[in-house]
């Protein structure tokens, strides 16, 4: 056993550490160390000169029967108060420790007997550095098993029977014809049974079918003298039928007079804490802590054992999942909640998989996989669709209800030569393919994607670069927003381009995706805000107080749920100037549908600054009245899908119609998207549209063209005041 101070002393798969004292010269305890482990065996306790604790093994702690943090901080002193407690002459006990302190040099060889009948040999070593005395190693070694065994030959039948009755440890007499001649009050309780139950039954009958031979094989070694003594981890049949774990040392027996066998003593030492221990450690360093789902590690020795099973390559199917918007979880309601959400999608993995898959966490949002006998594309798609719809049913997490949707890459071995590293590879590709698809569906892999995913990596890390020094490569563009009965600008929508130094200019739909993704949308977010309110207030500042331009700027819920973003508004409208009535934040119907509580709180702050609210794509969500209600919303923007079906499309008009009298009844404003053509404009001021924007206007336009734009004359006359 490794010594140490404290059981919290421990690496990170769970495995006790060497537990010397931090505070403790690295080469002086080194050197103690190295004594320590050469009797490991033994139960230890090394101490400094002056009695300070240095450090101590498991055994020895079994010993005086104490928990390690007893020891953290005590001196020897105090350690032997706890443990004199144990022994049976504690006086002398404590006389000779104190007279090997008073004599640093001294080696020493003692004989402890506890007050449980065990008996130890102890032996106190100084021990030396560079010459010098810097300490003494107590090694205390058990010599119970050979005391007993001399005194039961050469001792009256009377005090072995003291010592055997009393032992803490079972032991049994065995014969040398195999049967139990006798027992002790230990191991009838610890098998279950009376003494006459036991009494001339064969030992080997007292253990599981499957361990039958091979006890008696042992059995018959220590009968015949093939070895003199054996010990091993043994399990047991109680009379309850409870399997439990021993220790079982056998050796036999001889009268030294004669050299004749008395039979074999076997000494059952109960194990239960220590396996359940080992058990504990082992599951612990292949299994997840927090769902209890298998490991990385585990995963993949599976993974490999499954391909090598298989004798179909595709009979092998592996998934890597990832939780769609995690982060945005873990940012908006807590890391407990976060975990809390976690278990919950471990369940579901595990309700829609069959009892023979294998289910693993790899950390974080991560999920794997590993299903075997497979025949098809199809069972894997079967099961993918399960846990697709699974995970679209919302979770409570805390006093939120979330949707915790899930991307899914799935693959296959394409060759006999690959191996788990190369599957689980693929699947992590195919789930990237997935998730930048627009998440919560899977995707199969296929060779063309390490193409895709070489090409996203590049541009997410050339993003990063970029968010560095915003200002450098990334620029705004506006585009105007009309009065539709005037052709009057009535305000500018800003909108990010990336100037990539490679790929050129790129629109938002190219990068915001993986701005999202990696949450650097936030920092991208606030400087595309503080930029437009800076831009927009060189262009307004000039303009009568009594006109209603305003700037437009798209807020993403990633920006929403960042505690810091009501702060970053208003340090915004503080740093430009601009008027708060001016600026419109722009927010998606399905981005303030989530996380209800939350969204009501920010869109409530942000009010609080005198902003203006706008519900962006307005009907490719929930569309629901009740929303509208509830959130402080100023505008509704009517989607572009809405005015491209607008003429052709009966239902579409109607739908079109219905919003923008909703708007009016609400005592909102509406916006139409996406205006193309003078028809559209047309039906839509008749509808009692009063604002739009679209190709038909203008196109997006650099800051510098903006001043002409807002510049040009209203034109009175137009569609709304004919007949």
């Amino acid at each position: 056993m490794p010594i140490g101070t404290t059981p919290a002393d421990e690496t990170n798969d769970g495995l006790p550490s060497s537990r010397v004292r931090n505070n403790e010269d690295p080469t002086r305890s080194l050197a103690l160390l190295q004594s320590a482990f050469n009797a490991t065996m033994d139960a230890i306790l090394i101490t400094s000169t002056d009695g300070r604790i240095i450090g101590f093994n498991d055994p020895f702690l079994r010993l005086w029967n104490i928990r390690p943090e007893t020891l953290d901080g005590h001196s020897d002193e105090q350690v032997v108060e706890l443990a004199k407690r144990h022994v049976r002459n504690p006086e002398a006990f404590v006389s000779r420790i104190r007279e090997l302190y008073a004599t640093p040099v001294s080696d020493s060889v003692d004989t402890l007997e506890l007050l449980d009948g065990r008996v130890f040999q102890r032996y106190a070593v100084p021990q030396r550095v560079d010459g010098a005395i810097v300490g003494r190693v107590w090694t205390f070694r058990d010599v119970t098993a050979q005391t007993k065994t001399e005194h039961a030959l050469r001792a009256s039948e009377l005090r072995f029977r003291g010592v055997f009755d009393h032992s803490a440890v079972g032991i049994a007499l065995i014969e040398p014809d195999g049967r139990i001649a006798d027992t002790n009050l230990a191991l009838q309780q610890f098998l279950g049974y009376s003494p006459t139950e036991l009494t001339d039954r064969r030992l080997y009958h007292l253990v599981p079918e499957e361990d039958t031979d091979g006890l008696a094989a042992a059995l018959s070694a220590i009968a015949a003298g093939a070895v003199p003594d054996l010990t091993v981890e043994q399990r047991y049949v109680r009379h309850d039928g409870e399997i439990v774990w021993a220790a079982l040392t056998m050796s036999q027996a001889y009268d030294k007079t004669s050299g004749v066998s008395l039979g074999i003593i076997a000494m059952v030492q109960d194990i239960a804490k220590r396996k359940s221990l080992e058990a504990r450690l082992t599951h612990q360093a292949s299994h997840d802590p927090l769902t209890n789902l298998a490991n990385r590690t585990l995963f993949k020795q599976r993974v490999e054992m499954a391909l090598q099973r298989a004798r179909r390559r595709d009979g092998v199917v592996v998934m890597f999942l990832d939780v769609d918007n995690f982060k945005a979880v873990n940012d908006s309601v807590g890391h407990a909640a976060g975990d809390q959400l976690l278990v919950v999608v471990a369940a579901r993995l595990l309700n829609a998989t069959r009892g023979s898959d294998t289910v693993a966490r790899f950390g974080g949002d991560e999920f794997a996989l590993l299903l075997e006998n497979v025949r098809d594309e199809d069972e894997a798609r079967i099961v993918a669709d399960r846990i697709t719809r699974a995970m679209h049913q919302p979770i409570l997490v805390g006093n939120e209800s979330v949707v915790a949707g899930v991307s899914i890459g799935i693959a296959h071995p394409h060759s006999d030569n690959d191996g788990a590293d190369e599957v689980l590879r693929n699947a992590d590709v195919a789930m990237y393919t997935a998730k930048s698809a627009g998440k919560g569906r899977y995707q199969f892999f296929e060779p063309s994607m390490h193409t895709a995913v070489v090409d996203r990596v590049e541009l997410e890390a050339d993003l990063r670069r970029a968010i560095a020094s915003p200002a450098t490569e990334f620029v705004l563009h506006y585009q105007s927003l009309v009065q539709l009965d005037t052709d009057a600008v009535v305000g500018v929508e800003a909108l990010v381009r990336w100037v990539h130094p490679r790929r050129g200019e790129l629109p938002p739909a190219d990068f915001i995706g993986v701005a999202e993704e990696t949450g650097l949308i936030v920092p991208l977010g606030r400087w595309v805000l503080r930029e437009a309110c800076t831009q927009a207030f060189t262009w307004w500042h000039d303009l009568p107080d009594d006109n209603h331009m305003n700037v437009a700027v798209n807020v993403s819920g990633r920006q929403l749920q960042d505690m810091a973003f009501v702060s970053d508004v208003a340090q915004a409208l503080v740093d430009s100037g601009l008027p708060p009535s001016r600026l419109v934040l722009e927010i998606t119907e399905t981005v303030i549908m989530h996380r209800t509580e939350l969204m009501m709180k920010r869109l409530t702050d942000l009010k609080a600054l005198g902003v203006r609210l706008a519900i962006d794509d307005f009907g490719t969500g929930y569309s629901s009245l009740s929303y509208l209600q509830q959130f402080p919303i100023d505008i509704i923007k009517i989607d572009k899908a809405f005015i491209d079906g607008m003429d052709r499309d009966p239902a579409g008009a109607a739908l079109t119609r219905t919003i923008i009298g909703l708007g009016g009844t609400l005592g909102l404003s509406t916006v139409a998207e996406g205006i193309e053509h003078a028809a559209q404009r047309t039906t839509l001021t008749d509808l009692g549209c009063a604002v739009g924007q679209g190709f038909l206007f203008a196109r997006p336009v650099a800051a510098s063209g903006v001043s002409h734009l807002i510049s040009k004359p209203a034109k009175p006359g137009m569609p709304s005041e004919r007949e």
